[in-house]
This record gives structure tokens, sequence and C-alpha cells, in this order.
């Protein structure tokens, strides 16, 4: 790869940078419980202003241990999805209203990821699907699930300026995570893990 494109980047450079790109998958991955995630880059100008991935802040639930997170769309595979794509697909839809099989093409996928279920007992393959969408895409939230929606700029998370150490307590031990602050939230763990394999690429 000769390194980053000049300028703003598209969602062209993007596909480009996922077609080359050989993801990781971990081991023994097919026998863990199967989930996936839609990173969604929108491309308002044809990559004149840039791409902008779409986060969710989750709704805080009690005994949920990503409750009030900053995440991408997505969720646990349900028996009736044909693959993890439509796994991507149709949490996405559930949780924003987002219709991606209609309004978004599929630029390719990260890193498979390492997660647990919530009950803490079982490994998690958490599969990160990209997909591009030209223009505006309104969204419809489900109260129940999401909080809040945004769109931030990819660029804006290459720099120093977001940076962050973000503060979390696992089994009651204090740990710091490299993270991102972006207008008073915080993206971090698995999902700071998948933009920045992204960011890497592009």
């Amino acid at each position: 790869m000769s390194g980053p494109p000049k300028g703003p980047l598209g969602a062209s450079d993007i596909a480009g940078a996922l077609e080359r790109h050989r993801p990781r998958r971990l081991l023994g991955e097919r026998r863990m419980v199967q989930a996936a995630v839609a990173v969604v880059a929108r491309d308002l100008r044809g990559g004149v202003g840039g791409v902008e991935l779409l986060f969710i802040e989750r709704v805080k639930r009690r005994g949920d241990p990503w409750s009030g997170n900053m995440a991408f769309p997505g969720g646990r595979a349900h028996a009736e999805d044909a693959d993890v794509i439509a796994t991507a697909t149709r949490e996405t839809r559930e949780e924003v209203g987002l219709d991606l099989d209609a309004v978004a093409a599929r630029a390719g996928r990260l890193s498979t990821v390492l997660a647990m279920t919530h009950d803490g007992r079982r490994p998690m393959a958490v599969h990160p699907i990209v997909f591009t969408v030209a223009g505006d895409a309104p969204l419809d939230l489900a109260p129940d699930e999401v909080a809040h929606a945004l769109w931030i700029p990819l660029e804006a998370l290459r720099g120093r300026a977001h940076r962050h150490r973000h503060r979390h307590r696992i089994l009651g031990v204090p740990w710091r995570f490299a993270a991102w602050r972006w207008r008073d939230r915080t993206i971090w763990g698995l999902t700071h893990r998948m933009v920045s394999e992204l960011l890497k690429l592009t």
C-alpha cells in the first residue's frame, strides 16, 4: 500500500482499502457465539468533505456490561440470519431504522473481535461489516435500545485532538484504555479497536 490518499477520505478509498485487506479471524471462532456490527460510512459529497461513521449510544440498562457505551449498530446472530452480514443488516434496521440493503453498498469487513456474552460465560466472535452510504441517511432510533446516534468524521479521529484515556473497572480492578472523546462521549473498547484498524488501512 502506498499510504493514505491525499485530501479527505471518500467511500471509494475505504472500499479500495478493504478490497486489499485480509481481515484476521479468531482461532475457533466458528464454535463461539456469533455477533456482527455495521460500520456505516456516509459520504455526503463524494469524498469532498470526507466520510463520517455512524455511532450509537446504547441505552443504559442494569446488568448490561455495554450499557451506555458508544458502539456501532449490531448484536448477536439469530437463527434466521443467513450469515453475519445479514445479522449486521438486520440489527441496523432494528436499532436505527436504516435499511442497508436498500441504501448502502457493502465495502468489506474488518478483523473479527473477541468479546464475551452478557453473562460473561461464553466467548463471542464479533464481525465488523463495513458499508458505505452516498448522501444523507435518515435514522429512526429504537428508543428501548438506542439513546442517541451521531455521525463522526473519520479524519477527526486520526489526529491527537480527540485522543483520551478511559478509566474502567474490571472485576474491581481499575484499568485505563485508549479512547477518543467526541462532544462529551467516549469511544473505547471493541469499537475503538475496529476504528483503529480502519484508520490504519486508510
